[in-house]
């Protein structure tokens, strides 16, 4: 997918799931009253592994087992369906002959013999009240990119997911009626309470079955809007029968839920760099850049996520597709960067266009991106670059591999499918499913067929266990953390250069940086050598790994260097003079 050698093709880049672009609000599902939502593939406007996305219009039908029974022993009120109620032995149903043991519509009727004529009944006294259809509200989830699930089998649950503050979300509950239950439209209703405003939200729906993950018109759901979406919002779900009077279930039993919101602690700041490379400067207009944080917004797990694009910077080196010159391009994004100095909590992200078209750059397999693993503290490696080129209106490839890239500088490793280095090991759904519904404010995206945007498969989406992941280092990094972490011995500020180690092992000086604390990455040692090849010391460096390909960037104080009688210096037996 993003980021690596030997995948196939632009074809295996294109996002299964964008079909019409995603929509930036969560303005409820798309399909018509009652529509089944597309989650997967098959049939019948269902969503395909790698196609385009449909939603099943039209509705739902009714029940698969006829339209009404029949009375037991006799014919019921008026033609209407018999109920529970039964009359005495031998009594006469209203307007309906019931044999013994018949049933009358209402269940209704003054026992004993010689009762009125409205009901006769004979022996066994008074008649017994109908039994209620029951409905059971079985499970709560909100949806924001990821299911996030408060109750299910009519249990509470913690949440496996952060809800995030100030974000639109989905609220869905689900139901079960009970075996003798008549298909009818029933009025659902959301109490919500967010500081002093309250509001009650309304929907009708018909009711014919029990509720099923993959079918949105099964269940009843609601929207929240972002100022709803805090800690201490209150929640309650009332269902009732059309009339908006009888009460069939609420959720939950007594009081109301608190929502329990986390807040991101601001939006998620990006400043896009357009790298210019091999002549090529990458198109970056208002549309371009709305491709952008449209996508990054519905996967990342923030109020909002705030880009802007900076001027150009032309990058000098070649790339190539084998990842030649890809940690050139990003030390030189990081150079920029640095020189920069953002607040920060803002990630840079360099795009470009190593070619004209990518079928040009890309003619088998190819690298599309690159960063470090950064670490919570480590400030100096919020920035990543990937390729930037759009295939039509539905293609998100770039702006997944963007959200990918940036992934790796928000900490986090690969998710396992496609055979990428450095997994997550603690990674808890089979070849990286995304393990619980996806939701990307129009259809529900199957758990088990897209992947984690982590991993080099596709179709991609977000599972629960990376947002959470990713919500915790953007809200540790916007809630300012320490300013850089510091690491074995290299445990100061000041002047340090930037040494390239290549997946071969050769060795390349990138930029020299003003850091204001100690860098980080793993310690280790450079040795520092005469003219004669002896070694004259050795200096504590950090060394912080690339994420796609061999190698990474050693930190070495600046300092040492420029002392007399240091001429080069060696990493692994690969010798590189200091000048």
């Amino acid at each position: 997918m993003l980021g690596r050698l030997g995948f196939a093709g632009a074809a295996a880049l294109v996002f299964a799931s964008s079909c019409g672009g995603h929509s930036g609000t969560f303005a409820g599902p798309s399909a018509g009253a009652g529509g089944k939502i597309a989650t997967a593939s098959g049939a019948g406007g269902n969503l395909p592994n790698a196609g385009a996305c449909a939603a099943a219009c039209g509705g739902r039908a009714g029940r698969a087992d006829g339209a009404g029974r029949s009375g037991r022993g006799g014919a019921a009120s008026g033609g209407a369906e018999s109920v529970v109620g039964d009359s005495g032995e031998g009594g006469v149903a209203r307007a309906g002959e019931a044999g013994q043991g018949g049933e009358t519509s209402s269940g209704s009727g003054d026992g004993g013999m010689g009762g009125d004529d409205e009901a006769n009944a004979g022996m066994g006294g008074e008649g017994l009240p109908p039994a209620s259809e029951m409905l059971t509200i079985t499970k709560v989830a909100v949806y924001q990119a990821t299911e996030v699930t408060l109750l299910r089998n009519g249990a509470a649950v913690q949440p496996n997911a952060p809800i995030v503050a100030n974000r639109e979300a989905l609220v869905r509950v689900w139901v079960r009626p009970d075996p003798v239950w008549t298909a009818r439209t029933i009025a659902g209703e959301l109490d919500v309470t967010a500081g002093t405003s309250s509001r009650v939200a309304k929907v009708a729906s018909e009711v014919s079955a029990t509720s099923t993950d993959d079918d949105l018109g099964s269940t009843f759901t609601f929207a929240l809007r972002a100022n709803e979406v805090t800690d201490t919002a209150k929640l309650a779900v009332t269902l009732r029968e059309a009339n908006g009077v009888d009460e069939l279930d609420r959720w939950p039993k007594v009081l109301d839920f608190t929502l329990g919101a986390q807040s991101s602690k601001g939006d998620f700041l990006v400043t896009v760099v357009p790298l210019v490379a091999g002549g090529h400067t990458p198109e970056l207009g208002t549309q371009t850049l709305a491709r952008f944080q449209r996508y990054l917004s519905h996967v990342y797990p923030a109020s909002d996520v705030e880009m802007t694009v900076r001027s150009a910077v032309t990058f000098t080196g070649t790339l190539s597709p084998d990842g030649t010159g890809w940690d050139d391009a990003l030390d030189a994004l990081l150079a920029t960067r640095d020189a920069d100095a953002p607040a920060p909590n803002v990630y840079y992200y360099g795009v470009l266009t190593p070619a004209e078209t990518f079928g040009q750059y890309c003619t088998s397999g190819c690298i599309v991106g690159l960063a470090n693993v950064a670490g919570p503290d480590e400030a100096e490696y919020r920035g990543a670059i990937g390729t930037g080129y759009f295939g039509g209106n539905a293609d998100t490839s770039s702006p997944e591999t963007m959200a990918h890239e940036l992934g790796h500088a928000l900490g986090r490793d690969h998710a396992p499918c496609g055979d990428p280095d450095d997994v997550d090991l603690g990674y808890p759904y089979l070849a990286g499913q995304i393990g619980v519904l996806g939701y990307d404010g129009k259809l529900l995206l199957d758990k088990d067929s897209y992947r984690d945007e982590m991993s080099y498969c596709v179709p991609v989406w977000i599972s629960d266990y990376t947002w959470s992941g990713l919500f915790e280092r953007i809200r540790y990094v916007n809630g300012g953390g320490a300013a850089l972490r510091v690491v074995g011995a290299a445990a100061a500020a000041g002047r340090y250069r930037t040494l390239l180690l290549r997946a071969d092992g050769s060795l390349h000086w990138g930029h020299e940086r003003h850091l204001a604390a100690a860098p980080g990455g793993a310690a280790t040692t450079v040795e520092l050598l005469a003219a004669s090849g002896a070694v004259i010391a050795l200096v504590a460096a950090t060394f912080a790994p690339f994420d796609h390909v061999a190698g990474g960037f050693l930190n070495v104080p600046a300092a040492p260097l420029d002392e007399p009688g240091v001429v080069s210096v060696r990493v692994n037996g690969t010798v590189l003079p200091v000048r």
